[in-house]
């Protein structure tokens, strides 16, 4: 199965060409950490907020189930897994 990405605030369908990176994740409170999975492990990615903290973009990953995701620092570049 695919993993579906979703622009929350977005119904743009544009030809995406540079894939997500992943770089750190939210681990406990205010705890961030490097983050080594790749986006292809999660059945979801949902893209919060471009340019959160003026370097990486804010992220959701998760499988099926959106309560067990996890919220992802990284580059969204043009969204593509």
């Amino acid at each position: 199965m695919a993993t579906k990405v979703t622009i929350l605030g977005s119904s743009s369908k544009e030809s995406p060409k540079k894939p997500i990176e992943f770089v750190k994740f939210l681990s406990g409170i205010e705890k961030i950490v490097k983050f080594d999975s790749t986006p292809n492990s999660f059945n979801n990615i949902e893209l919060i907020c471009l340019k959160y903290n003026a370097i990486f973009d804010l992220m959701y990953a998760y499988g099926d189930d959106r309560n067990d995701g996890l919220l992802i620092l990284g580059h969204f570049n043009d969204g593509v897994v």
